[in-house]
């Protein structure tokens, strides 16, 4: 039963006694109540998780320790935390298992490589608290991050609440802007606020619904993808006006150890899954101009990035969006790029990222 401690009783049926045996009838009756008893417990514990944590770590060693001891040190008592180790090749499996050891809260999964995306899905489902939260193997949480985040959604009951995030401790990022599901979904999608899971907490009934997943096979965004699925599904979302994660930003992490995948073919992953989603749901044309807008920023690679840059799937990959390009808001450098291209000026273009380069070294350009 998800890889978590079960009691097993093998038992004879019937009232007579097993030939060869001194089994009777009174034991078989004593190993149904043993039976009952336990999973009528099991089934009580369960009901008492308030908040299930889904915690994905892949070659996690460094940091997991500290990311699994701030979920222990919380407030609030009635969790869950569903670690899922997707096939490290450090020491992060033995640091889970010896947690899982010690704290029947935790439970360890082991598999082999699947991926980011796969690995969150299947935390996802094995969820059984109230509500449900995504915290990444190298961050940590303030004390009172799930009381706080759980305090506000049985208030207000509440499908959605969100706190501010501490960056590497150097700053705050506020998300307060967010007045309701409409203005978030197009404020992420416009990257005005962080798309993250790790400062949301989601009804779990939401997060399971059959029609919501994460996009297969992608490593970039796919959070954000599964939160506009998600919000979508909201009616009633409160904001928690305080820093309450702690998102570290490390090299060796998943999300920033992409640097020989092209990241852009990850981003149109997860851009042509919300945009299937929003079709799916007759709502594309409430977010069009945001999609369109995401789009753009996710063919900067086929300009910016030499590994990567290839005119012609700059312009070929979203046309429309590179039709209304000037409707959008959107860094110059793309927009003068396309004219230049368009107009098979293609030498122009790399004299234009480089000047871009420099005002934005020079805080001048948008820095996006």
């Amino acid at each position: 039963w998800h890889q978590r401690r079960v009691l097993f009783v093998t038992f004879p049926v019937g009232t007579e006694k097993v030939k060869g045996s001194n089994v009777n009838e009174n034991v078989v009756l004593k190993n149904l109540f043993l039976v009952y008893f336990y999973l009528r417990n099991v089934s009580k514990a369960m009901s008492k998780v308030k908040v299930s944590i889904v915690m994905p770590a892949y070659n996690a060693a460094q940091w997991i320790g500290e990311a699994i001891a701030s979920v222990q040190a919380q407030n609030l008592t009635e969790w869950e935390l569903i670690v899922i180790n997707d096939g490290s090749a450090d020491a992060t499996a033995s640091i889970i298992d010896e947690y899982a050891r010690h704290d029947s809260r935790i439970v360890a999964i082991h598999q082999q490589n699947m991926g980011v995306a796969a690995t969150r899905q299947k935390g996802v489902l094995m969820a059984h608290g109230q509500y449900l939260i995504h915290v990444d193997s190298d961050d940590w949480l303030e004390p009172d991050y799930l009381s706080l985040m759980y305090q506000a959604a049985t208030l207000h009951n509440a499908d959605m609440v969100w706190c501010d995030i501490c960056v590497n401790d150097n700053g705050k990022w506020s998300f307060k802007c967010a007045e309701n599901t409409d203005v978030m979904i197009k404020s992420i999608l416009e990257q005005k606020i962080w798309g993250s899971l790790c400062n949301r907490l989601f009804r779990t009934s939401i997060c399971q619904a059959s029609n919501i997943h994460f996009p297969p096979n992608c490593s970039m965004w796919e959070d954000m993808a599964f939160a506009v699925q998600c919000l979508t599904q909201c009616e009633r979302i409160v904001y928690v006006p305080k820093a309450l994660y702690h998102y570290r930003q490390v090299s060796s992490s998943l999300v920033h150890s992409q640097s020989d995948k092209d990241i852009s073919a990850e981003y149109r992953k997860a851009i042509d899954y919300i945009e299937q989603f929003f079709d799916k749901m007759g709502i594309t044309n409430n977010y069009r101009t945001e999609l369109r807008g995401l789009q753009l920023f996710a063919l900067r690679d086929f300009i910016d990035d030499k590994r990567f840059m290839d005119y012609d799937k700059f312009l070929r990959t979203y046309p429309a969006a590179i039709e209304h390009i000037w409707e959008y808001d959107v860094p110059m450098r793309l927009k003068l790029s396309a004219l230049l291209l368009q107009n098979n000026m293609k030498w122009a273009v790399p004299i234009v990222c480089k000047i871009d380069a420099i005002l934005r070294r020079l805080g001048i350009s948008k820095q996006i």
